[in-house]
């Protein structure tokens, strides 16, 4: 009678710390404590299926392309895995989820998190432009229809950007 064989695939990962069922081992003279985890079967991750297989090819992704930030690394996973919301648009944030999640469970070794690398300022300063400022105090009824139009009269643009960048909580 022949048993079948089940594949087991381990992830090796650097760290300082102790993990349950870890062992230490030297690799090449290396200082860092290292530790194994076994991967035997499938997991449902983010309502995504992951199998042993993903996780060697994620871990690949990341070796092969070091310069990518967590951003890149999930927008091109998603797009690599056609990782789609009913919209069509790209399951970003469900995959960044997966990823850390990834990591967290010694899976994976994410790059380094920048944070608010993304929602910095730009150095553009927006010069003042005089406008009213007199605060309109009235209901809508009495101040009539409302219409936004496209903004045409490049004269205008000088103080459409000062109007968005000194009173719209993004700035501009």
């Amino acid at each position: 009678m022949v048993t079948p064989q089940r594949q087991i695939t381990l992830i090796i990962t650097p760290s300082r710390e102790k993990v349950k069922g870890a062992f230490d081992f030297p690799l090449d003279s290396c200082l860092f404590s290292w530790y194994h985890k076994v991967v035997e079967e499938s997991m449902l991750i983010q309502g995504r299926e992951i199998t042993p297989a993903d996780i060697r090819w994620i871990g690949q992704l990341i070796e092969a392309n070091p310069s990518w930030n967590r951003t890149r690394l999930s927008k091109e996973l998603c797009r690599l895995w056609d990782w789609r919301s009913a919209n069509g648009q790209i399951k970003d944030m469900a995959c960044r989820s997966l990823l850390l999640k990834l990591e967290q469970r010694r899976y994976i070794t994410l790059p380094p998190h920048h944070p608010f690398a993304s929602k910095r300022k730009r150095s553009v300063s927006v010069p003042d432009v005089p406008h009213e400022t007199a605060a309109i105090v009235t209901d809508l009824r009495t101040l009539g229809p409302v219409q936004i139009d496209l903004l045409e009269d490049t004269s205008l643009l000088g103080l459409f950007k000062c109007l968005l960048s000194r009173y719209h909580y993004l700035g501009f």
